[in-house]
């Protein structure tokens, strides 16, 4: 399936992602939202880290959840502002 390659376009079109082909902040070539221009592998690894979720690795080995306090997702939240 084709993605829109600009938001506006998206936006135009109802679809609800759309990729640039310009990596992330973070360096994923991954689709974005359209609503928010979210990179959606960013947001999927940070509610999964607010979860405190396991995931397997390429080899299928399980990894140990990721410890998340309370401070660490209002960090992530809010970033700065508190």
């Amino acid at each position: 399936m084709k993605f829109p390659k600009t938001r506006e376009e998206a936006i135009a079109k109802g679809s609800k992602y759309y990729s640039t082909g310009v990596p992330c902040k973070n360096g994923h070539l991954s689709l974005r939202y359209t609503s928010r221009g979210q990179c959606k592998s960013c947001t999927t690894k940070a509610s999964r880290k607010r979860r405190g979720l396991t995931y397997k690795e390429s080899d299928g080995q399980e990894k140990h959840p990721i410890e998340y306090s309370k401070d660490d997702f209002l960090n992530d939240y809010y970033g700065d502002v508190l």
